[in-house]
């Protein structure tokens, strides 16, 4: 985390304990359901909900495709 403190592209407009609960619901749901599209944009839309910028939500989605093989897949 520490790369990101100070970057204004990874400032948080939400509360960070309601991020956090939002981000534990996701894994949770994750864990339970496994990974599929409609997780990774539930992930995305809380992203870009959440910070200041566009930058978390496309970050998370290089990475996501990054380890899915799909490249060419949108979301």
């Amino acid at each position: 985390m520490g790369r990101f403190v100070g970057d204004a592209d990874y400032t948080v407009r939400w509360p960070t304990a309601v991020l956090e609960q939002e981000l534990r619901r996701l894994i949770d749901r994750a864990q339970r359901h496994g990974l599929d599209g409609d997780w990774e944009a539930e992930v995305k839309l809380l992203l870009s909900q959440a910070f200041s910028s566009s930058v978390p939500a496309q970050d998370f989605e290089t990475l996501v495709r990054a380890h899915s093989g799909f490249d060419d897949e949108p979301f």
